[in-house]
């Protein structure tokens, strides 16, 4: 076992054979037994009961979570029999469906024949299981506006995400497309009436609920390689050349997150998000970038957070002057010289946006970042 202090009152610790860490409050007469191993900040004495009181805590958590997903997914029968095999959380469940080990294999097969699971069944098993990391939410939302509409037939669900319709970004693509549809209907035996109510049940709940689909989007593009980073207001709105751009390194292959919505306050946690897993940010420098509006998600947070923390930025001036003034901002201007230092190179994109020349840029310092990794 191991833990990291995080606070004066506060300890994540986790078990060796555990991929999940534990948060436990260390009150101060918790000095009965120590743990075995170290703790990285300090060295804390933790009641061994309590750890195992935490665990399993969690360890019923998880199973609350098998047991949902199987009820959600139809695979009522599964669950006792499961049990008995000792699976009792997702993990276990995983594990269990997809191991390469015979004897596993096995077990797993007269597990499923126990409870009368054809092989059609077992394969859609197989496939939610193989992929549940990725579309946990997106399958959870997208049942949701399935049973708004009164299609609460499971096999609709699960039709809809063996063809590859994870997220609700992909129901409303699909709600668009009447040949994507008809597929959908062929393997569910949805009738023409029935369909064309699908269509524009999934037309009307993606409308009424716009905000939803933008934040689930943005989740999606947060798991990103690069990172927009740009003003929204002014003569000099950069939306359409980053929009463009997005479009093309995606047809590159490349994952790009743009908020361009304008609401940062709003999204805030999926920039934090993309911040974080984003290995390029690129600036559109106009001659307000960088400026610290005092709002917590602005071109000044983003451009901060990206040089303290090792992030390759790729500038793109826009400015009449090199580094930007900021509008007379003390903070903007402080971080912008300091960021775009004489010896950093810039494309310059004052007189043209070339969008297919910066594209090019961007991949090969995405490329090279690829190959450091």
């Amino acid at each position: 076992m191991s833990g990291k202090h995080c606070g004066q009152d506060v300890v994540i610790w986790r078990d060796d054979k555990d991929s999940c860490p534990y948060q436990l409050e260390i009150p101060g007469s918790l000095k009965n037994q120590r743990i075995s191993g170290y703790f990285a900040e300090k060295d804390i004495d933790v009641s061994v009961e309590a750890l195992k009181r935490l665990k399993a805590q969690r360890q019923h958590e998880q199973n609350v979570n098998m047991l949902e997903f199987l009820e959600m997914m139809g695979f009522h029968s599964c669950k006792q029999v499961l049990a008995e095999f000792g699976i009792l959380s997702l993990t276990d469940l995983k594990a269990f469906a997809l191991s390469k080990d015979v004897s596993v294999q096995d077990n797993f097969d007269a597990c499923m024949e126990a409870v009368g699971m054809g092989m059609d069944q077992v394969s859609q098993l197989e496939i939610l299981l193989e992929q549940h990391d990725e579309i946990a939410e997106g399958w959870i939302l997208i049942k949701k506006v399935l049973d708004e509409l009164g299609f609460t037939n499971q096999q609709i669900l699960i039709t809809f995400l063996q063809q590859g319709v994870n997220s609700i970004a992909g129901l409303k693509r699909v709600g668009e497309d009447r040949v994507s549809l008809g597929k959908i209907a062929l393997a569910t035996r949805l009738s023409v009436k029935d369909v064309r109510r699908l269509q524009r049940g999934i037309h009307a709940w993606c409308n009424k609920n716009e905000q939803v689909l933008i934040s689930a989007q943005l989740g999606i593009d947060a798991l990103c390689e690069v990172f927009f980073s740009l003003r929204f207001s002014g003569d000099q709105d950069q939306r359409p050349n980053a929009k463009m751009l997005k479009e093309v390194l995606d047809g590159r292959s490349i994952g790009g997150f743009l908020c361009a919505a304008g609401l940062g306050e709003s999204f805030g946690e999926q920039i934090r998000k993309a911040l974080f897993f984003c290995n390029v940010l690129v600036a559109f420098v106009v001659d307000s970038y960088g400026e610290d509006s005092g709002t917590k998600f602005t071109t000044y947070y983003e451009l901060d957070y990206a040089f303290q923390n090792g992030r390759r930025i790729v500038p793109l001036r826009l400015s009449q002057d090199w580094p930007p003034k900021c509008n007379n901002c003390t903070n903007g201007q402080a971080l912008t010289a300091q960021v775009f230092s004489p010896s950093m190179v810039y494309l310059d994109c004052r007189t043209a946006f070339d969008v297919r020349k910066v594209a090019d840029k961007i991949e090969a310092v995405v490329q090279k970042e690829r190959c450091r990794a």
